[in-house]
């Protein structure tokens, strides 16, 4: 069988890798950003290699904008081969069994259930080289966080990605080697490279899913200033939360009123389509640090790698429904300029309220992602919890200084809604469900409902968005969707 894949991100490499290597699939990868190729190569840019600090290059640009004419803030998405799993903190951390059990009673299948992923959680996370922080590998800056968290009254993790555990302080495993982000095009597809199943088409971006009769035939792209036509007898979108609802719009699947107000001809009409976005609403507080601060961290970045972030608090505030609804992340380090940055980033990992993709006329698209727009302003009552806590955390770490922003005089509803932020986390705008007039997009197996040889398998198809970072279950997701379709798993 011949399978086109567009989109080599997180859930895209994982997939398409999968596929290839059990020798019985064709596999033709459509990635829109370059390919580096392998990592033994030696042609990857060192900015999207060295884990001290996030990338700022490779990026799609896009922006969330909640309503027309409103704030617009950045969301980082990375356009390059490996997706954002070249991009990220490196922070590899599971979720909750929790999220797996609303994914079955989403979907009405057990297929997603806590015990049954965990095998394929293992298995990705030896493809990812996923292991502990060493002491020595520790920043002064998060040696001293993890002190301060301490004080808080939470326990230290026993292991941060057991699925149930609750309330806690540590550091997450990293899929770092050495220096080195160990991206997914590493872990997926350099296996694969040179066995004559897998196909890179990088620089190439698909612009309208083919249908026939409906039954996706190929996809439609550009490439070298030109329009190609890939062809296969399945296509797999793996382009985000972002991009695989945008192809679908494109294509004119989806909600036929938003279509029709956008100049799109409706050939399919599925209402959930870039419906149901979600992300980890947060508020950034940064701080003025100090001098010993600085100069712990010139010592230690003179013998190891200073990375900005490692430590996370995981907490439930009073609001909470799951077992953990906020994370504490403490980030800072030196910055490019010279100048210093010292934050801790509070994230509601549980957010309530839900955005769109909204297409518009011309071929545009808008995010919104309405934070802080449910009923009752639950989100908004859990964020401020949460920044009480970090307030707590810094208060017990005197190298950290004042609080510069917001400050303690600001009034802080008002500054969260104003200012907020997100924790680069989107999904669930392919949601999978039983019922497409309900808004299911997918069903569990991740299949488009009502066409034939269409699949989506990236983040957007989760139902509820995992209370963690989201690279490692969208691996995961990939991963497993692949094997499911090879019948074994």
């Amino acid at each position: 069988m011949r399978v086109v894949v567009v989109g080599s991100g997180s859930g895209g490499a994982a997939f398409a890798g999968t596929l290839a290597a059990s020798g019985r699939h064709h596999v033709v990868l459509l990635e829109a950003g370059p390919d580096y190729g392998p990592f033994d190569g030696g042609g990857w840019p060192a900015e999207l290699l060295q884990t001290a600090s996030l990338p700022r290059t490779h990026d799609w640009e896009l922006e969330n904008e909640d309503r027309p004419g409103g704030r617009r803030y950045e969301l980082g998405r990375a356009k390059v081969i490996g997706g954002c799993s070249a991009h990220n903190g490196c922070s590899a951390v599971r979720g909750l069994a929790g999220d797996f059990d609303g994914w079955c009673a989403a979907t009405g299948s057990d297929s997603w259930r806590a015990d049954a992923v965990l095998p394929d959680f293992l298995a990705i996370e030896r493809r990812l080289r996923l292991r502990d922080y060493p002491p020595e590998e520790i920043p002064p800056f998060q040696a001293r966080a993890f002190d301060a968290a301490m004080t808080l009254g939470l326990p230290a993790t026993g292991n941060f990605n057991d699925l149930d555990e609750g309330p806690a302080v540590g550091f997450c495993p990293v899929n770092k080697v050495g220096g080195t982000r160990w991206n997914c095009a590493f872990a997926f597809l350099d296996p694969v490279r040179d066995t004559g199943r897998l196909e890179i088409l990088d620089r190439c971006e698909a612009t309208q899913i083919l249908l026939e009769r409906r039954r996706a035939v190929g996809v439609r792209a550009t490439r070298a200033g030109r329009d190609i036509e890939v062809t296969g007898d399945l296509v797999v979108l793996a382009g985000g939360a972002y991009g695989s609802p945008m192809l679908l719009l494109a294509s004119g699947i989806g909600p036929p009123a938003a279509l029709d107000a956008a100049g799109i001809a409706s050939c399919h009409a599925l209402p959930g389509v870039g419906h149901n976005l979600q992300d980890h609403p947060s508020a950034l507080l940064r701080f003025a640090g100090s001098p010993a601060l600085e100069q712990a961290m010139l010592r230690f970045g003179q013998t190891a790698v200073p990375y900005e972030e490692g430590l996370i608090v995981k907490a439930r505030s009073s609001l909470a429904t799951t077992a953990i609804d906020l994370h504490l992340v403490p980030c800072g380090g030196r910055q490019p300029d010279g100048s210093w940055n010292w934050e801790i980033l509070v994230a509601l990992v549980a957010a309530r309220a839900r955005g769109l993709i909204e297409p518009l006329p011309g071929g545009r698209f808008a995010i919104r992602h309405r934070h802080f727009t449910d009923p009752g302003d639950r989100d908004l009552a859990a964020v401020l919890e949460g920044i009480a806590l970090a307030r707590r955390l810094a208060a017990a770490f005197p190298d950290l200084g004042d609080e510069v922003s917001p400050g303690p005089d600001a009034g802080l509803a008002a500054w969260v809604r104003d200012r907020h932020v997100h924790y680069w986390h989107p999904a669930g705008t392919c949601a999978m469900g039983r019922d497409p007039a309900a808004g299911a997009v997918t069903d569990a197996e991740g299949r488009v409902h009502g066409l034939a040889g269409l699949m989506v398998a990236d983040a957007s198809i989760m139902p509820t968005v995992v209370a963690a970072n989201t690279n490692l279950a969208t691996i995961m997701l990939g991963y497993r969707l692949a094997r499911r379709l090879m019948g074994v798993g």
